[in-house]
């Protein structure tokens, strides 16, 4: 199963895939909005006047799809938002029931500034206290520099203490509240050695949440358990194009990216999820006996053009459109052949 938006040059993308293919215009469910996400990015931009000393906020509502992690510490954010004239004037406070009405286009929002979550659990002594946290703090300096935050400028790293409770299979890990050092630095750098963390040192007993990736600390902190709507604070245009979605932005924290239902006010109905274009793909392979790989002889889509995530889908054929290619078996020829027939077929 694939959908099929403007597509994602990524490949290390989690759930649902999003195709990297074109759409035929034939067959898209929104030929003009792409054109239309060429505009400036302001037109998207809601901006809220009622705020502090008269300036107001600006804001993006965006339906979060799915999320890749880069390995600059980046997390990219694939998604839809409406186009400008449902976005102008829609109210901060009111939640419309006519989305599947509407026009969405295709959105990658980059995420920036995300940090990397370090814990650290200090070693008891023989009395049964825990080490003395400058002794811990000098240890984790060795460890953390410069094997994974480097000495150079502009790098660098913090730690404060602060209490949490474990709620994992450690065994020797406390699990009542206890007292570690949390440790931050970005996330475009390492997290210490696996057996380190595991292990320890002289001071330090454990490093916990050394294994967890950018993307996982970012959908627990931010509490995104799924696709849903987003506000996204103080968006400005990308520094370049990393997808093929209709309109790219950016943020430079994650603290900018919210949930929708989490701000707006109690008993607000929820928004409906925007309807997206799916492509289901069929391959037909074979045996070819002289090179004894195997053939693709055959391929199948079938693209619907509006599918609703939170409610039943109209299955309708207009909705529908199928294609088929069929090639012949073992064809040993020149592969222009198959283009020269292809090129009969009524477009």
């Amino acid at each position: 199963f694939f959908q099929a938006e403007d597509g994602i040059r990524d490949i290390g993308v989690t759930g649902v895939q999003t195709c990297a293919l074109p759409i035929s215009q034939e067959i898209a469910a929104e030929p003009t909005t792409t054109s239309t996400a060429s505009a400036a990015l302001e037109s998207y931009v809601v901006s809220d006047s009622d705020g502090d000393n008269g300036n107001g906020q600006r804001y993006l509502d965006f339906y979060y799809l799915d999320a890749a992690e880069r390995r600059n510490g980046d997390i990219h954010l694939f998604g839809k938002v409406a186009i400008p004239e449902q976005a102008k004037n829609r109210n901060t406070t009111t939640t419309t029931t006519t989305t599947i009405n509407h026009k969405f286009v295709s959105c990658c929002a980059v995420v920036k500034g995300n940090l990397r979550n370090l814990f650290v659990l200090p070693r008891k002594k023989d009395d049964g206290e825990y080490v003395e946290w400058p002794k811990v703090h000098e240890e984790l300096k060795d460890i953390l520099q410069p094997k994974c935050v480097p000495k150079i400028a502009g790098a660098s790293w913090a730690a404060k203490i602060v209490e949490r409770q474990y709620a994992f299979d450690d065994p020797e890990v406390p699990r009542e509240k206890t007292s570690y050092m949390k440790v931050l630095y970005e996330a475009k750098y390492p997290s210490p050695d696996e057996q380190l963390c595991r292990n320890g040192g002289e001071h330090i007993a454990k490093i916990l949440n050394g294994k967890a990736s950018t993307l996982e600390t970012f959908l627990l902190k931010r509490k995104l358990m799924g696709p849903c709507w987003l506000r996204i604070q103080d968006p400005i245009p990308s520094e370049r194009n990393v997808s093929w979605c209709g309109l790219e932005l950016q943020v430079k924290s994650p603290k900018q990216v919210t949930r929708l239902d989490s701000i707006v006010p109690a008993g607000t109905p929820p928004r409906p999820a925007p309807p997206v274009v799916s492509v289901t793909l069929k391959l037909k392979t074979v045996l070819n006996p002289k090179t004894a790989k195997n053939e693709i002889v055959s391929v199948s889509a079938v693209c619907h053009k509006r599918v609703l995530l939170d409610s039943g889908t109209d299955q309708s054929p207009h909705l529908m459109t199928q294609v088929s290619l069929i090639r012949p078996i073992h064809l040993d020829d020149d592969p222009s052949i198959i283009r020269q027939g292809m090129a009969k077929l009524d477009r």
